[in-house]
């Protein structure tokens, strides 16, 4: 009888010790509330295989905590890690979702050997098994980025970080949650066009594109904002036909809508031009100034094949345009900036292979006195340019240059420090 009485007293007291186990609960008593940068090191109280999972019998850090966890300090000063993480291992985090919707993941971790992975659980559901960026050191961090998952709102919510491949080189620095934000898809209605009167009719064909993961361009729309009547066709396609164009400047919007329903705008500019009504400046014209490297300079077909050279005119009135043809390859579509009273921000780009001979540059400007640079994009190994002068509309006319800089900068180097040369052409300095 007394044995009896030793059995139960000693199960009584084994009951006892084990409901008086650490209950798990979030660090400093508060779930994470989302957005958050969740520290490593802050996981869940509670006892082994309640709030985390460790191989080791202690903490081989000896950093912030008495557990079992492998905490140490980072010498990147970003504070703590949790270290020496093997495969199995995991850690625990209360979180509270304020609402339900899109969310960035984020994770910094180090791993030395290549093939390290981990799992990211929210109440028990994969959300993402990232394979982490080899860093080649314990101590050197990067940064993995999952985009747009959905979490529903809830308090008390339990987010488990578990390392399907881990080892003793893998740290863990932080998890961060921030909501994801929609980008706007990108649209590009190409570049201007100039059509030689009397050609009446143009395509256009603009591009749209989603980068948001899941994310889709859901329509596009071409609005003709501003010039004389025309025809269109395909408006709600990336292409459009405009037919029956008169003389003058036109501009086109090309618009895309994505599946959040922002949306991207892009504005293109046709051009009708009839060159007999235009006066021709020759290129041999000595009020026009060339810098950098040039061939066949002083006849009517200078050619330009260095990346950065530029041919500058200063003129009085409204509108401009250049006459300029690839005489190589017309399919490369060597590119200019065109850049008027040296305002650079938002340069106007020609693009040669888009066009004829006829280039349209500027209309409607104030009538006074302005400058222009026409200043090549492309290099020689694209191809040479041949300039043929610049088209002046009613009322425009060149004026006598800006004396030219006492000094000038050039630069040696390969063929992308100089734009590249085609070895049978010889290019006179200016």
């Amino acid at each position: 009888m007394n044995y009896c009485r030793f059995y139960i007293l000693a199960l009584i007291f084994f009951v006892q010790l084990k409901t008086s186990s650490a209950v798990q609960s979030p660090y400093n008593s508060t779930p994470w509330l989302l957005p958050a940068r969740i520290e490593a090191e802050f996981y869940d109280n509670g006892n082994e295989d309640e709030s985390y999972l460790d191989n080791s019998n202690e903490n081989r850090g000896g950093e912030l905590r008495t557990d079992q966890v492998d905490i140490y300090t980072t010498i990147d000063g970003s504070g703590y890690k949790v270290g020496h993480i093997e495969t199995g291992e995991w850690l625990e985090y209360t979180i509270n979702v304020p609402t339900t919707g899109y969310y960035n993941i984020a994770i910094r971790a180090s791993n030395q050997w290549n093939g390290r992975s981990l799992k990211i659980e929210l109440n028990g559901v994969t959300l993402w098994e990232p394979h982490l960026t080899q860093t080649w050191d314990s101590e050197t961090f990067e940064t993995e980025l999952l985009e747009k998952v959905q979490l529903i709102a809830g308090t008390n919510q339990v987010l488990r970080v578990t390392a399907i491949a881990g080892g003793t080189d893998m740290g863990l620095n932080w998890i961060e949650i921030t909501e994801w934000v929609n980008r706007a898809p990108t649209a590009n209605a190409g570049f201007d066009r100039t059509l030689a009167w009397p050609n009446d009719s143009v395509t256009l064909t603009a591009t749209a594109e989603d980068e948001d993961p899941s994310g889709s361009v859901q329509s596009t729309q071409w609005t003709k904002i501003s010039g004389p009547s025309a025809t269109l066709s395909g408006a709600s396609t990336k292409t459009l036909n405009v037919t029956n164009l008169q003389q003058g400047v036109y501009e086109f919007e090309f618009s895309a809508t994505d599946d959040i329903g922002d949306i991207s705008t892009d504005r293109v500019e046709v051009a009708v031009l009839d060159e007999a009504h235009y006066l021709l400046v020759p290129p041999s014209d000595p009020r026009i100034q060339y810098v950098g490297r040039f061939k066949d300079l002083g006849t009517d077909t200078p050619e330009v094949g260095w990346s950065g050279a530029s041919i500058n005119v200063e003129f009085s009135g409204t509108s401009i345009a250049a006459k300029m043809s690839e005489g190589v390859w017309p399919e490369s579509k060597q590119r200019f900036y065109a850049i008027i009273d040296g305002d650079d921000t938002d340069p106007k780009i020609i693009s040669l292979g888009e066009n004829g001979e006829i280039h349209h540059i500027a209309s409607g400007l104030s009538n006074g006195s302005h400058t222009l640079q026409l200043i090549s994009i492309d290099g020689a190994w694209v191809a040479p340019t041949e300039f043929k002068g610049f088209l002046l509309g009613a009322g425009t006319s060149i004026e006598n240059p800006s004396s030219r800089p006492d000094r000038r900068i050039e630069f040696f180097g390969d063929s992308i420090t100089e734009g590249g040369l085609k070895p049978d052409q010889s290019f006179t300095d200016t």
